[in-house]
Order: C-alpha cells, then sequence, then structure tokens
C-alpha cells in the first residue's frame, strides 16, 4: 500500500486493485497497525486528532452514521467502499484500542456509511460498547414527526368521532409507525383522548389478524364500550370473570380481545403462544417493574407490534419507563439494560434515556394543545362489581327489600359510604383505585382537583388516601360540617397553594355560590339523582374566570342504582333540552310573525 501525508493533518492510503472495498474490520487492522510508517505518524500527529462516530438527522427519514477524523475545531470523514480511504492517522497513537473497538462493534452489527433505521439508531444509542466516540447530533421532536405522519397518512375515516388537531396527528403518527413494524408509547396527559388514538389503529389494522387489549380490571367495560361507540363494526370479546373462554380457538370470531393483566397472567398458557396483531396495554405503568408477574405476562406474548398506554411513563425512576420500553421495542430495551441499574435517578442517564425512547413515544400536555380543544370534555367511566361486591351488593336488597332504604344503602355501598367493609377492601376497590391512579397522574403534572361524592364516610375516606399521594400538596374536605367563613377560606388556599391540590366535596355543601376555578379537573365519585346536582358541581370550574379545558369525570357501576341514576339524570336533561329548544323555538316564531314585509 501507498501513503501520502496530506498537509499535516490527514493520510491518504491508496488501496490496491485487490483491496478496494475496504470492511470495518480492514480500518481498524489499518488504524492500529504498523504498516503506516513511523516517520509519517510522528509528522502526521502534530495537530491533536481523535475518531468519532457521528450520528445525524432531524427526522425519521433521514438518519445517518458517518465516522469523522477529529482535528481541533475541524473534521473530516472517513470514506469506505472507494479506492481512496481518508484515515486520521495521528488516533493511532493515542488511542489505538478505542478506535479498534467501535469500528469492529460497527462492523458486528452490519452497519456502514450512510442511513441508518430508527432500530439502528436506538440501539446504538443504548448500547454501543464505546459511547464515548458517539457523536449524537440526532434531533427529533415527536410533534414534526407526527405532522409528517399525518401528511403521509391520510387522517382515518375509520371511526365514528371527530378527532381534534392533534388526535389527527398522533393517530396518524401511530398508524405510521405500526405500518413499518414498530410501536409507540403514547403518553399524552390526562384527558387527550389517548385510547381513541389507538383504537382508530385497531379499527385500521382490523383485517390484519387478532388484537388484544389489556387493561386494569376497572377499565374492561369502558374498553368496550369506547369501542362500541366509535368503532361499531369491530367485533370485541370480554376475555375476563364468567366471560372467559378455554382456548385460543375462541378468538377467531373476533377482531379484538379485551382482558385484564390478572387474566392474562392466568391464562397465558394459550393466549402467550396466540399471532396477536397489536397488542395494547393500557394503564402500562402496572409493568413498571420489570420483574412483575404481569410485566413477565405482556412481555412474553406474541404480538407483531406493542402499544403502551400510560400518562405517566415515569413514577419512580428510570426502571419504569425502560420497563415499558422493554414491551413497545424489546430491543433497545435489551442493549440498554443493566446500565440503568443503580443510576435509576441519575439525571444524566435520564437525559440519554429520553433521547433513546423519544422517536417511538408521543407526548402532549394539555397546556401545548389547549387552544385545539373546548372548553370542556366529558368522560363516562363504567366498572363493574366484584363477585365480592356484586353479592354483597344483592344482600341489600335480601335484607332490606325494595324501596327507598334499600336504594340509598345501595347508593352508599356503591360510594364507599358505608361502615360494612374494611378499609383494605375499600381500597381494592375499582372505582376507588382508579381514582387513585388519576390523582397520582395529576400531583406528577402539579394540577388541582375537585372531587365530588355524596356521603360524609366517602369524603373522610377519599381525602385519607388521597393525602398518602406523593406530590399533593393540599388535601381538604369542603361539606356541610363547614362552615361557609371556613370553605372559603379553604377555596382561598386551594388557588394560592402550589402544585397539586385536591378539594373533596359534598354537592350539595358545595354545589352553589362557589368560584373554584384553581381547578381543571371534576371528578364525579357517584352520580346524582338529580344531574342538576352534578352539573352545579361541575359549574364550580367551569364558569366565568376559567381560562384552561375542564375536564369533567362521571364514574358508576354498571348493573347498579348507580346506572338507573344515569340513566334517569339523561332522561331529564333529554327534558330539559327539549323545553330549551321549544323556547328557542316560539321566541323565533313571535320574531317572525313580527316582521314588516
Amino acid at each position: 500500500m501507498d501513503f501520502e501525508l496530506l498537509g499535516s493533518e490527514l493520510l491518504r492510503v491508496e488501496a490496491d486493485s485487490q483491496r478496494s472495498h475496504l470492511s470495518w474490520a480492514d480500518v481498524a487492522r489499518l488504524v492500529t497497525s504498523e504498516e503506516i510508517p513511523a516517520d509519517m505518524l510522528s509528522r502526521a500527529s502534530r495537530k491533536a486528532a481523535s475518531v468519532r462516530i457521528h450520528l445525524t438527522g432531524d427526522s425519521l427519514d433521514n438518519l445517518a452514521i458517518n465516522v469523522e477524523a477529529q482535528f481541533g475545531a475541524r473534521a473530516r470523514q472517513i470514506r469506505l467502499g472507494q479506492e481512496h480511504v481518508i484515515l486520521g492517522a495521528a488516533c493511532h497513537p493515542l488511542q489505538p484500542e478505542a478506535v479498534a473497538s467501535a469500528f469492529e462493534a460497527l462492523n458486528a452489527a452490519a452497519l456502514t456509511i450512510g442511513k441508518l433505521s430508527l432500530g439502528q439508531y436506538q440501539e446504538l444509542i443504548v448500547g454501543f460498547p464505546a459511547f464515548e466516540l458517539l457523536v449524537d447530533d440526532v434531533h427529533l421532536d415527536p410533534t414534526l414527526e407526527a405532522e409528517r405522519a399525518t401528511s403521509e397518512v391520510a387522517p382515518a375515516a375509520i371511526v365514528d368521532a371527530t378527532l381534534y388537531p392533534y388526535q389527527v396527528a398522533g393517530s396518524a403518527f401511530i398508524r405510521s409507525m405500526a405500518g413499518h413494524g414498530v410501536g409507540t408509547l403514547i403518553a399524552d396527559e390526562m384527558g387527550l383522548g389517548k385510547t381513541l388514538q389507538a383504537i382508530t389503529l385497531l379499527a385500521e389494522r382490523k383485517s390484519s389478524g387478532i388484537s388484544l387489549v389489556v387493561a386494569p380490571a376497572a377499565l374492561l367495560l369502558n374498553w368496550g364500550r369506547e369501542l362500541s361507540r366509535f368503532t361499531p363494526h369491530i367485533r370485541w370479546l370480554l376475555h375476563a370473570g364468567s366471560s372467559r373462554v378455554g382456548v385460543a380457538g375462541s378468538f377467531s370470531p373476533y377482531d379484538v380481545v379485551i382482558t385484564s393483566y390478572e387474566t392474562l397472567s392466568n391464562d397465558l398458557t394459550f393466549m402467550g403462544d396466540h399471532p396477536w396483531d397489536i397488542v395494547i396495554i393500557d394503564e402500562a405503568q402496572a409493568i413498571k417493574n420489570p420483574d412483575s408477574q404481569r410485566a413477565r405476562a405482556v412481555k412474553g406474548l406474541n404480538r407483531r407490534v406493542g402499544i403502551a398506554i400510560t400518562g405517566t411513563p415515569v413514577e419512580n425512576g428510570l426502571a419504569d419507563i425502560w420497563s415499558i420500553v422493554e414491551f413497545v421495542v424489546p430491543s433497545v430495551a435489551r442493549c440498554h439494560g443493566a446500565s440503568v441499574v443503580g443510576r435509576e435517578r441519575d439525571l444524566a442517564e435520564a437525559e440519554r434515556t429520553g433521547r433513546a425512547v423519544a422517536p417511538v413515544i408521543l407526548r402532549r400536555r394539555v397546556a401545548e394543545v389547549g387552544s385545539q380543544l373546548p372548553s370542556r370534555i366529558d368522560k363516562v367511566v363504567t366498572f363493574e362489581l366484584t363477585p365480592a361486591m356484586r353479592q354483597r351488593y344483592e344482600q341489600i336488597t335480601t335484607v332490606l327489600g325494595v324501596g327507598l332504604p334499600a336504594l340509598q344503602a345501595q347508593r352508599q355501598f356503591c360510594a364507599l359510604g358505608d361502615t360494612e367493609r374494611s378499609e383494605t377492601e375499600i381500597h381494592n376497590e375499582p372505582k376507588f383505585v382508579h381514582l387513585m391512579e388519576l390523582i397520582e397522574q395529576l400531583a406528577s403534572c402539579g394540577e388541582k382537583a375537585l372531587v365530588f361524592t355524596s356521603f360524609t364516610l366517602s369524603v373522610d375516606r377519599l381525602v385519607e388516601r388521597i393525602r398518602a399521594i406523593p406530590g399533593v400538596n393540599l388535601v381538604a374536605a369542603v361539606d356541610g360540617r363547614s362552615s361557609p367563613t371556613e370553605r372559603q377560606a379553604l377555596i382561598d388556599q386551594f388557588g394560592q397553594v402550589a402544585g397539586a391540590a385536591v378539594l373533596v366535596m359534598n354537592p350539595k355543601a358545595a354545589g352553589v355560590g362557589l368560584n373554584i376555578t384553581a381547578a381543571n379537573h371534576v371528578f364525579h365519585f357517584n352520580p346524582e339523582w338529580n344531574p342538576a346536582a352534578t352539573d352545579q358541581g361541575t359549574a364550580r370550574a367551569h364558569r366565568t374566570g376559567q381560562h384552561r379545558t375542564v375536564f369533567v369525570h362521571e364514574f358508576y357501576y354498571a348493573g347498579t342504582v348507580e346506572e338507573d341514576a344515569v340513566l334517569r339524570a339523561e332522561h331529564k336533561r333529554d327534558v330539559a333540552d327539549a323545553v330549551e329548544a321549544g323556547v328557542r323555538q316560539a321566541d323565533r316564531s313571535a320574531l317572525t310573525e313580527g316582521t314588516t314585509p
């Protein structure tokens, strides 16, 4: 081989006809071999030099890798696959072992200079053995990626819903990624419609195979309700409780199977090997412990694409999000592996984690998309009584018969306002568990909420439990036990306290005359017979002076007195709306009759 010194910086290696294309291994050998004359090395190393592996790109379509010789502020690319290969000769005496190991690692990964895939980029970021040589100049903006996906993948006309602009972008992004066999971590803040965006993917993939939704038991009915509402053409099966099937063949008539984490763990023997197209895990923080049975169960599923939904991907430390990412993109998490251990709260490691997962995470905040939202968003969440709860609920009728005392006792039972159950039982019941999970999400965002419930014991139980949630800086009760002066003092304090705060309120005591616009989340823990009481409670936050979108959540147990109350309230609202429509029509008629031609 002939070597020619270019100035005092670079060395040109001119290969003979048999060495016109050099592999990474060839380059590593040349850089670290003694074939380069010593006098030429000494002359070439008059300027300090190093080698770096340079990653660039501002979108998923133009990620690239190059190898450069760096001389002070100047850099020259090392070009492979050509007859003339430019090498930074001065790197030989400075760091031959690191250079050799870097090239060998790239060779082992079957990487060549040029275009990188998303998976290759992520594996380099989290698992490259010579990370100190890696220079990451990739700048991916998930929002821009979502916009690009929207332009490439037409918004789905596949759901019976009108999506907000950010949801259209999110849906396109999720569907575009899934089309390439890549999963997504949907981490939008609470209230932004993560479920609906995921449903657009299920609707689009309807004919591509059976998909699976895994969710906490409390939310299974809600998933079925949402699928029926937005995609009535999808055939779905609830695989839980008495509706469980015994063999995977029973899934074949359906497009989507809905099950709980617990049921999946119990039935993994036949659900684990089933070839699922899309697997969606809701409230994905449920698998934040990678050693838990539920985490091992969902990660062991035979799936084409995994989608995780959670508003709180990091609750305690970096291990949380890496456990979730291991479900979404397993190869990336495996590469990262042990580097998180012992560094779960290390800020540098956190930033590195953020860069690695950025291409597959969809995270929008209410403050960022607020201009696209209406002033109020309502969500009704349906729960199912556990078998033990159902037995006790029916005993109320057995003991008290039919009448107002029985109805009141049943309402108290559903609202956790009875004295028959232990605190442990109360804390494990579906509505209670779900409310606490949502309050935890609000605490992580530093937001404020109002919780309405009809019974004093319910107020006390909720206050006691919410006070144990880290990050909630104020929890107080507002009901008939507090005077109007005390109530106003609490509300003033609620508005002034920094960060998350919760008021637990009786709608009769707090339903009128109070302005609580510091809160933009309202939870109705149990329905009222009179919808006006519910509406007045919501109006404490959704009123003049409120400059943010208000999210209203109404909870009820299916097949109970609470569902009767919801249906009755809907009928009363329909009657009120009809009266109002009649008034407007009469007003228009009067105006028309009084108009002179």
